[in-house]
């Protein structure tokens, strides 16, 4: 059999006895809900003076950090201004909450509901309905098409060197090395390996890779990384001097 410990509460002295699993989820220390109440600090509510009415009223304190301890109701927040309706151009006044709400743009609901069912049907897009969007999108497609065909036309080809293996001395052990000897942050950025929540990767600078000496990898992040895809010799040159 399990027995009950033996506790004391906080508030009242009283003694009670409670089972180590409940003791270890938080409930051996007060004998009722009553003593656990009155263990509770109350958070007291702060007098403020309305700006129109100067009527008293009260609230917390963290409602008057946010800034609605100026005024005692929407009445008297008079703070606003005119704004035209964007789908009847409609002019309305509205008040400094409602467009801290998101609530600026639309005079009603019906005019908010209008506006959500053009923008499932794309109507609200400046492109809607012209003709020179179909012409672009067929000019991507055939540039797509031609890269594909041919990849000598792309700007970024340097005549497929990702495609070449790597040596074997290239291997778990040599980049967990690498990676040991540059701190575990990458060399461009200096984010740490734990920060970004993934393993660092290891670049060779002169972009062969045969050439697995430890002067020619540096240890980069994912988007630095990606980065060094582009305009190869400047980078080349960058890392060299860096070392």
């Amino acid at each position: 059999m399990i027995k009950k410990i033996k506790r004391i509460c906080k508030t009242c002295g009283k003694t009670f006895y409670k089972y180590l699993s409940q003791i270890k989820n938080g409930q051996g220390f007060y004998c009722s809900k009553k003593c656990y109440k009155n263990s509770i600090i109350k958070i007291e509510k702060i007098k403020c003076v309305c700006k129109t009415c100067k009527k008293e009223f009260y609230k917390y304190p963290t409602e008057i950090k946010r800034g609605d301890g100026i005024y005692c109701s929407k009445k008297c927040c008079k703070t606003g201004k005119t704004i035209r309706c964007i789908i009847c151009n409609k002019e309305f006044y509205i008040r400094k909450y409602r467009i801290q709400a998101g609530y600026s743009k639309f005079c009603s609901r019906k005019c908010h509901g209008i506006w959500k069912s053009r923008n499932r049907q794309g109507i609200n897009n400046f492109f809607y309905g012209k003709r020179h969007t179909n012409i672009t999108k067929r000019k991507i497609a055939r540039l797509a098409k031609k890269r594909l065909e041919n990849p000598l036309n792309n700007p970024n080809w340097h005549g497929g060197k990702s495609f070449e293996p790597y040596g074997l001395e290239f291997n778990k052990q040599l980049k967990e090395l690498i990676r040991q000897r540059d701190n575990y942050t990458c060399q461009e950025c200096y984010q740490a390996q734990n920060q970004l929540k993934r393993k660092l990767f290891i670049h060779h600078i002169d972009y062969n890779k045969q050439n697995n000496n430890p002067e020619n990898l540096i240890s980069l992040c994912n988007s630095c990384h990606s980065q060094t895809n582009y305009s190869r010799n400047d980078w080349t040159n960058y890392f060299q001097n860096k070392v």
